[in-house]
């Protein structure tokens, strides 16, 4: 899987320099005479490349600048779609040459290479050349700050002051006294959140004394009433955010400012917003030059109002703005990414993550997976309260999130700025026929507004993602030669015939068609031979094609319940991820073959016993433990008792597995030295099966074997609908049952008490968590 980083501030620069790279290696060593020239192409882009990080730093950078900044981006995105275009014909592996006139074909295929590679670097670097000089050529003289020599700043002097000298300060400093006093007073017996902060302002030229006059009166208040706290801050012409509010929070909290350190903008206005709730303060802020330099830290500060019910937009987007800018390179653009979504949308995370791979935002790292990593950009976002947790399930993950409105009409705004996702909507203005749009997010419900769609340049599309009629779309696929992610999920209009053309998607790394209306894939798929992701859960699919074990690059596969599986999934050797699979209706050998994908780290198996002839649970399932890089399996079945145990022994089984979800209403047995790196158990009962495992008398699983074990959990599906029984046991809140299902409860009652006797016992002290359910499932 390629680790080409992808970002807003950069474009696609990094994977151009690293493909060109690539042309200077052995693979393509028989373009000789090429090499000098992509060499110097690559200095020229790496000296860009360095430019753009040094100027995204920039809040607010130099309007030709920034002009010539987005002519990068969009020149690099440019250049990797003509080198992909290029690779794609190079490395095309179809023509296998046989006799004089077949070899003949082939030699001139290659000359014909050699002079079109000449002509691609050719052109690359007249492009970057030409952005070069035009941005040279009206590049103004630039005024040189930083070399004047260091003045006093006469705010200091002022502050010190001696009162006694100061010539008609007296009549101003008695008036503010008396306005501050009077409103201090009138509120004293009032409850603190009944009045809002009360702001005085001095106003006047430069060098009239105003620093002088605030901190005369500063002193004399902290002197004459109870304050809880104080702060004095400088502003200045440009503002460094992040130092006055760690100077305001020191003040006010009376700590260093070593100990104010924060990670973001948005923690250290929570941290100083919740220390001073309920406390009286006094606050200067001086040497202010702009009115939205106030607006800013009026609203950041909050100084008694919570941020979100600030009615002024605009101070709000100076705000996010703020930490935005906090924010490193990969997770403003995997922000800026979440632009595609729809106002309240529910984003489903593996979604997200997998669409920031698919656009090459996640940067690989030796010892994780790109999904680890992904999965560490997405808690950092939800840490910096940038999107909002809307579900965690029963393991304390979070699944699904939100993004606020505010936060959604900022990220907009920068994305169509920065050129970064197009927004074709009802209340969207249509694009010029001329700007390129690189990712594309539909949202309109007017089939006559999508239809529009056919009059822009869609050769540079890179993702889709649909919310609405997306039908129409589709029969655009011959323009998207460029496209890598295309979701479609939740599309229900989407029918199988509108995946005619797919096949033509030659780039396409992601696709989503959950809950369509898609019955089978088209045998072209194949062709897809870029195609890392394929979601067609929640639909009508039943079967998978044949040709779909020829996709070797896929790496996630999530289908439905129902969905057969080809014979030859053994040749799927990139696939890390097989989720949703009904192992009973898969091919007699299905489990074998599995057991040759030596890459697959997470699998779902759930199962129904009218076939049951196909699939050994015991041995079947075993036959996974050889795996050398599963480190999650999940299995839910109906699987008859008839006297079995699933025993799980240890040896070179399951050796890197470290969640086990079980379903089944057999008992699992785990011996000495199995699932030494199992940090997670979590085991589902249902009531036929507690009868069964009373009569066992065994309610231990032999936890104790498993060395590493972190966390048990027990979820007890009980069909239920009327009577709550409050039990005694310690870890388990309430359970429902019907009317006479007293043996039930206590059945229920042994066996909590059995495995806490068991998780006791066991020499890690696992945390242990009891749940109850109405659904014979686990939880996702």
């Amino acid at each position: 899987m390629e680790g080409l980083l992808v970002s807003a501030a950069t474009g696609a620069l990094k994977p151009v320099l690293e493909k060109l790279t690539a042309l200077m290696g052995d693979e393509y060593k028989r373009f000789k005479r090429v090499r000098r020239e992509v060499q110097s192409l690559m200095d020229e882009l790496a000296a860009m490349h360095s430019f753009l990080l040094k100027m995204s730093e920039e809040e607010n950078p130099d309007p030709q600048d920034k002009n010539w900044m987005k002519e990068v981006r969009e020149l690099s995105y440019d250049m990797e779609d003509i080198l992909d275009e290029f690779m794609l014909h190079v490395d095309d592996k179809s023509i296998s040459p046989e006799g004089f006139i077949d070899k003949f074909k082939t030699f001139l295929i290659k000359v014909r290479n050699r002079r079109r590679i000449a002509k691609v670097v050719e052109d690359l670097k007249v492009q970057v050349k030409e952005v070069g000089d035009r941005n040279k050529r009206y590049k103004s003289n630039e005024t040189i700050m930083n070399t004047s020599n260091a003045t006093m700043d006469h705010r200091a002097l002022a502050i010190f002051e001696d009162a006694s000298k100061l010539v008609g300060i007296d009549e101003p400093k008695a008036e503010l006294m008396k306005w501050l006093a009077r409103k201090y007073q009138g509120v004293a017996s009032e409850p603190l959140e009944v009045e809002p902060p009360k702001v005085v302002s001095i106003i006047g030229f430069e060098g009239m004394g105003k620093t002088t006059l605030a901190n005369q009166v500063y002193v004399e208040l902290k002197n004459q009433f109870d304050f809880d706290c104080w702060a004095f801050v400088s502003v200045s012409r440009n503002p460094d955010m992040m130092k006055i509010l760690r100077t305001i929070l020191s003040d006010v909290s009376n700590k260093p400012y070593a100990s104010t350190e924060a990670g973001s903008i948005q923690q250290i206005i929570g941290t100083i917003t919740d220390f001073l709730k309920d406390k009286r303060y006094l606050i200067v802020v001086d040497d202010i030059w702009k009115i939205k330099t106030w607006d800013i830290i009026r609203v950041q500060n909050s100084f008694g109002h919570e941020l979100g019910k600030n009615p002024e937009v605009q101070s709000m987007v100076q705000i996010l703005s703020l930490s935005y800018f906090d924010l490193p390179h990969h997770l403003k653009t995997c922000l800026l990414y979440l632009g595609t979504f729809r106002e309240d949308f529910v984003i489903d995370k593996r979604c997200l993550i997998r669409g920031w791979i698919a656009e090459g935002f996640i940067q690989e790292e030796q010892g994780c997976t790109l999904y680890e990593l992904g999965e560490r950009c997405f808690n950092e976002l939800i840490n910096r309260n940038l999107i909002q947790a809307q579900h965690i399930n029963m393991y304390g993950e979070i699944t699904v999130c939100q993004v606020h409105d505010t936060i959604l009409d900022f990220i907009i705004s920068k994305s169509e700025e920065e050129n970064f996702v197009t927004i074709f909507s009802d209340g969207y203005q249509m694009p010029g026929p001329h700007r390129k749009v690189r990712r594309l997010s539909l949202h309109s419900n007017s089939v006559e507004n999508v239809s529009q769609l056919k009059d822009l340049d869609l050769s540079h599309l890179r993702p889709v993602t649909m919310f609405s009629y997306a039908a129409e779309v589709l029969l655009l696929f011959p323009s998207f030669s460029s496209l890598r992610v295309l979701d479609l999920g939740g599309c229900t209009q989407v029918e199988s015939h509108h995946l005619a053309n797919i096949g033509n998607l030659f780039r396409l790394k992601y696709l989503i068609l959950c809950n369509t209306k898609v019955c089978e894939l088209p045998e072209q798929i194949r062709k897809l031979q870029h195609l890392e992701t394929l979601d067609i859960s929640m639909g009508k699919s039943r079967k998978l094609p044949a040709s779909i074990v020829e996709l070797k690059r896929l790496a996630h596969l999530v289908v439905d319940r129902g969905v057969v599986l080809p014979s030859g999934i053994r040749s799927m050797t990139a696939l890390e991820q097989l989720e949703g699979v009904d192992v009973f209706k898969q091919p007699i050998d299905f489990a074998q073959e599995l057991g040759h994908l030596t890459l697959l780290r997470s699998i779902s198996f759930f199962s129904n016993p009218n076939d049951r002839k196909k699939f050994d649970m015991v041995e079947d399932v075993m036959a996974l433990g050889c795996l050398p890089a599963l480190v999650f399996l999940r299995l839910i079945a109906h699987e008859s008792f008839h006297g079995r145990w699933f025993t799980i022994s240890g040896g070179d089984r399951f050796h890197s597995l470290r969640h086990f979800d079980f379903g089944c209403a057999m008992p699992v047995m785990f011996g000495a030295g199995a699932m030494p790196m199992l940090e997670k158990f979590t085991i589902m009962f249902s009531p036929e099966r507690m009868g069964l495992l009373m009569g066992t008398g065994v309610f231990h699983f032999g936890i104790q074997h498993l060395s590493n074990l972190d966390q048990v959990e027990c979820i007890f599906y009980l069909n239920s609908d009327s009577v709550v029984v409050r039990t005694t046991m310690t870890r388990m809140a309430n359970i429902s049952f019907r009317q006479g299902m007293d043996t039930i409860l206590n059945q229920v009652i042994d066996a909590t008490c059995d495995i806490e006797s068991a998780v006791s016992a066991h020499t890690k002290s696992p945390k242990l968590k009891f749940r109850h359910t109405h659904e014979w499932k686990i939880e996702d």
